[in-house]
């Protein structure tokens, strides 16, 4: 991965993360930090398969899946 590629993923993971598309506290959110800050490059094997798993499939999804998705986190943080 180049630099630029590191800095892109970098710059996609925090607007997730300030999305609130990785609830606090959880699993994803802490790859998540931990790649934007050091790189994927700094996951052990046993991260790798949960980013597989909790983070590719966000990063993978099409617009209107993450507009979906941010709609949902909205009525959940409604309901309270």
């Amino acid at each position: 991965m180049t630099g630029t590629d590191r800095e892109e993923l970098s710059r996609r993971l925090r607007e997730h993360i300030a999305a609130g598309r990785f609830p606090e506290d959880s699993a994803a959110y802490y790859l998540a930090k931990q790649v934007a800050d050091e790189g994927k490059d700094s996951l052990l094997a046993h991260q790798l398969s949960a980013w597989d798993t909790l983070i590719q499939p966000l990063l993978d999804a099409p617009a209107e899946e993450l507009r979906r998705i941010d709609e949902e986190f909205a009525r959940r943080r409604a309901k309270g």
